[in-house]
């Protein structure tokens, strides 16, 4: 007669067995969650280095990760190709150890920045000052068309077209206030290393702060180029 005891031992023994013996087999896959961390702190980081405010990265297409193998030395990381901003990218994951491969992973982006939007309703050729415009965090990858993130640029302009309040400014929103036109009479500046000199002249092109222009002396009716540095002013920085 067999001894319950033994059988029972026995038994146990062997049903226990393939579970330790599987639990010995070493896992060959990489650590997706060290990977997917590795993947977002690169991502991250390059992007600071030309955009400020708030990054998240998250990875897509994920499934395909769990296939890859460990690597016995640290991943190399890059962009696929230069970045353009963009809500979408694809970052290149190399390994470089004793069983290479190369795996492609697209990302998602959103980039959280201040951009300039419209406090209030604007109409056509509305003149934008302090008052008019705000800072807003937003995500920039959408925005094909440009944004200021320095409101002084774009105080001083007028609107291109009506806008609704919270509207994002594009360069294409918006067009330069002409603060001298042709034909104006203004203030002429003439500077060198000691002295400053003030005469009259005459506009002979339309121009806005910073632009360079044709104007006329009145006296000598000499034709010269000056910058424009406020209403009716422009200077220069040499003699007559």
């Amino acid at each position: 007669m067999r001894n319950p005891v033994v059988f029972l031992t026995i038994t146990i023994i062997l049903y226990l067995q393939p579970c330790n013996i599987l639990a010995k087999i070493p896992n060959n896959n990489i650590d997706i969650l060290q990977f997917t961390n590795e993947i977002k702190n690169f991502a991250i980081s390059k992007l600071t280095e030309q955009y400020t405010g708030n990054i998240i990265v998250e990875l897509l297409q994920t499934h395909a990760v769990t296939q890859l193998k460990k690597c016995d030395i640290p991943l190399e990381y890059s962009f696929q190709e230069q970045f353009v901003i963009s809500s979408r990218a694809t970052i290149k994951a190399i390994c470089n150890g004793n069983n290479p491969w190369t795996f492609y992973i697209p990302i998602s982006l959103k980039i959280y920045q201040p951009v300039v939007v419209t406090n209030r309703p604007m109409s056509k050729d509305e003149l934008i000052t302090t008052d008019t415009i705000s800072l807003k965090e937003v995500d920039i990858t959408n925005l094909n068309q440009g944004f200021f993130s320095d409101p002084n640029l774009a105080v001083g302009q007028i609107s291109r077209f009506p806008m609704k309040a919270g509207s994002i400014l594009t360069p294409q929103s918006i067009v330069k206030n002409k603060l001298i036109k042709r034909g104006d009479r203004l203030n002429i500046i003439v500077e060198d290393a000691e002295l400053s000199v003030y005469m009259q002249g005459e506009s002979l092109e339309d121009g806005s702060l910073g632009d360079n222009i044709k104007v006329r002396n009145i006296s000598s009716k000499k034709i010269i180029e000056a910058t424009i540095v406020a209403p009716g002013k422009v200077q220069i920085h040499m003699p007559l």
